[in-house]
């Protein structure tokens, strides 16, 4: 018997008890307010009953699903405050059967941002590290400058033109635009681009693209010349609103903008067109394009 609500919760909820031998019995419950106290006792019962993550020992005398009917919040809950792991909760979540599909829709919701919530900080971590750990500087060309001049302070523009690098693999385009694309969020104060790799994709896809954090996007590995010109309204950074992800009914289009943000692309020499930046209308024009040939690595032989 116990004679008080506060003792029949901390005993149920007390998980050390039964260590000691001490589990609660719900039958023995002589409470003024059977009820309330009851579902109490019951939600103590199934939280010792469960063998949560971390936890060393789960006991009690009274079944689940044979001598009580557990309620799916007390899952949830123990789900959210993270003392199941995601495959004991799909486990559990299966055995209370009715809610199951919605449940495990938001455990794959919930996994898929931890995967790549991962994936983003491991990448990070790894170019920050490869950063400091390599101290060379990048030599300065004279197409790069007049880029990220066009973005300095007081200059204003109807829009700006592209900055397109190419070259041989390992000579070091990647690394050049994404320094190219930081120093101009310095002067955009800002911290960020955000970098897509595009390949033989001729669809961009800028759902990601954050105007109030990213200074610009860089476009890595475009396969052909014509998907510039086929993007061209979107990428030369007019000011306007553009539609991305756009279906028949509209339902998926994002908003999004290029204005007064940098965007450079890199292409390999196997790249497909490479005479348009010398003989296509749009593309060869430097107020639209700005070319720079990598004939060498970018950064300077000497080590810091």
């Amino acid at each position: 018997m116990w004679e008080s609500s506060e003792q029949l919760i901390s005993l149920s909820f007390h998980e050390e008890s039964i260590n000691k031998g001490v589990r609660p019995r719900i039958d023995a419950c002589s409470a003024t307010n059977p009820t309330a106290f009851r579902n109490a006792a019951l939600h103590g019962l199934w939280y010792v009953t469960v063998h949560k993550h971390g936890g060393i020992h789960e006991a009690s005398n009274y079944t689940p699903w044979l001598e009580y009917q557990p309620k799916k919040e007390w899952l949830v809950s123990l789900w959210a405050q993270h003392k199941l792991t995601h495959d004991q909760y799909e486990c559990l979540s299966a055995r209370f059967r009715i809610g199951h599909a919605a449940r495990m829709a938001d455990l794959a919701a919930v996994r898929r941002t931890e995967r790549a919530l991962a994936v983003k900080s491991h990448v990070q971590g790894e170019a920050e590290a490869s950063i400091q750990a390599d101290c060379r500087e990048f030599n300065v060309y004279p197409e790069v400058e007049e880029f990220i001049g066009f973005f300095a302070a007081g200059v204003h523009m109807l829009r700006r033109p592209i900055l397109v690098i190419i070259g041989a693999t390992n000579l070091g385009k990647s690394m050049l635009a994404a320094d190219i694309l930081n120093r101009v969020a310095r002067h955009l104060d800002l911290r960020e681009f955000l970098e897509i790799t595009v390949e033989d994709d001729d669809h961009l896809d800028l759902s990601d693209f954050e105007v109030e954090k990213h200074g610009g996007v860089l476009l890595d590995g475009v396969g052909d010349a014509v998907v510039l010109h086929r993007h061209r309204e979107a990428l030369q950074g007019r000011a306007k609103e553009g539609r991305g992800g756009r279906s028949a009914t509209m339902v998926y289009a994002y908003p999004f903008t290029l204005c007064r943000r940098a965007v450079v692309v890199t292409m390999d020499l196997s790249a497909s067109n490479l005479d348009f930046f010398t003989q296509h209308h749009w593309l060869s024009d430097r107020r639209n394009v700005i070319v720079l040939h990598l004939r060498s690595p970018a950064w300077k032989e000497e080590k810091c």
